[in-house]
C-alpha cells in the first residue's frame, strides 16, 4: 500500500504544482490547432485522397488566402508535422528560403504543407523557425484488418467499404472547393469525429483470436530495433493504443518548446491527429484550445 500511496501523493504534487504555475502565470497560453490534409498527397495514411497540383496558380492564391485567415490569430510559434531530429534540416532550409535562395518548386516535397503554410506564415510573423514536433510511431492497420477478415468481423468490413464512399467525397471537396474551404470542412466537429471514431469504436473491438497469450515484437525501422512489444490478442487495442502514444509525444515535443512569452501557438498536423490533442490540451490547465473555425 505504501508504494502506490507514495505515486498517489507525487502525482498529486505534480498535477499541483502544475496548476499552482498556471493560475500564478496568469493568461493561459491559447492553442489553434488546425487539422490539414497532406498537400503533397504522399500515400502514407490509410486511406488517401486525390490531391491536385497546390503550384497551380489558382491554388497558390487559395493557399496565401489561407494564410491570411490563420495570421489573424498571430501565434508566436508554429509547429509542423515534422520530427525534431529534422530540426536543423528545417532550419537551414528556412533561412535559405528568406534569404529567396530556395524555391518550394525546385524540392522534392515542395507542396508539403510545412512549406506552403508553415514557411509561409513564419516569414509573414518574422518568426527566427517553424519547429518540428511530430513523433514517430507503430502503425497496425494491416494486421487489424487481417485478423478482422480471419474471423469475419463484418464492423470493420463495413467501416471500410464506408471510408470508400467517403474519399470519394472527400475527392470532391477537394476538387470543387477552395483551400480555405477545404481545411474549414476539414476542422467541423462532425468530420473530425468521422476520423477520430475508428480509434475509439472500431478498432479496439478487433481482437486476433490469439488466446494463447503471445506476444510479438514489431522491428523500428528507425532504430533498427526489435522493441515494440505488441499483445496478438487485442491487436485493435494495441493500434488505437500506438496512435495514442504516438499523439502524446507529439505533445511532449510542443510542451518541451513553449518557452515563457508564448502567448498563443500554432499546430499544423494532419486531421487525424487533432482529436486527441484538442483532450491533451484541454485537460491541461496551462493551455486554452481556440475553435480552429473562428480562424477559417
Amino acid at each position: 500500500m505504501s508504494k502506490y500511496f507514495f505515486r498517489f501523493v507525487i502525482c498529486l504534487i505534480a498535477s499541483l504544482s502544475i496548476l499552482a504555475q498556471s493560475q500564478t502565470s496568469g493568461e493561459k497560453i491559447k492553442v489553434l490547432l488546425v487539422g490539414t490534409f497532406h498537400f503533397n498527397n504522399p500515400g502514407m495514411d490509410e486511406h488517401n485522397a486525390e490531391v491536385d497540383d497546390v503550384f497551380s496558380d489558382q491554388r497558390q492564391k487559395e493557399i496565401d488566402d489561407l494564410n491570411e485567415s490563420l495570421l489573424r490569430f498571430n501565434p508566436n510559434k508554429i509547429f509542423v508535422e515534422s520530427r525534431p531530429v529534422y530540426q536543423s534540416f528545417y532550419d537551414s532550409l528556412y533561412q535559405a528560403f528568406l534569404n529567396g535562395k530556395v524555391h518550394f518548386e525546385d524540392l522534392k516535397n515542395g507542396r508539403n504543407e510545412t512549406y506552403q503554410v508553415g514557411f509561409k506564415m513564419a516569414k509573414e510573423l518574422n518568426h527566427p523557425k517553424v519547429y518540428c514536433s511530430d513523433a514517430s510511431g507503430l502503425w497496425l492497420g494491416s494486421d487489424v484488418n487481417e485478423s478482422a477478415e480471419k474471423w469475419n468481423m463484418e464492423f470493420v468490413m463495413e467501416f471500410n467499404e464506408r471510408m470508400k464512399g467517403k474519399i470519394e467525397a472527400y475527392n470532391k471537396l477537394i476538387q470543387n472547393n477552395s483551400m480555405k474551404e477545404i481545411i474549414r470542412e476539414l476542422n467541423t466537429e462532425k468530420s473530425l469525429m468521422e476520423n477520430h471514431n475508428y480509434y475509439v469504436s472500431i478498432a479496439p473491438r478487433v481482437i486476433s483470436g490469439k488466446q494463447d497469450g503471445k506476444e510479438s515484437y514489431y522491428y523500428d525501422e528507425e532504430t533498427e530495433t526489435s522493441y515494440v512489444k505488441i499483445d496478438e490478442e487485442y491487436i485493435g487495442a494495441e493500434l488505437t493504443a500506438e496512435w495514442y502514444k504516438r499523439n502524446i509525444k507529439i505533445y511532449s515535443n510542443i510542451l518541451n518548446q513553449i518557452e515563457s512569452g508564448d502567448k498563443q501557438i500554432m499546430v499544423y498536423y494532419g486531421q487525424g491527429h487533432i482529436k486527441i490533442l484538442q483532450q491533451l490540451f484541454r485537460d491541461n490547465p496551462r493551455f486554452e484550445v481556440v475553435d480552429a473555425l473562428d480562424y477559417l
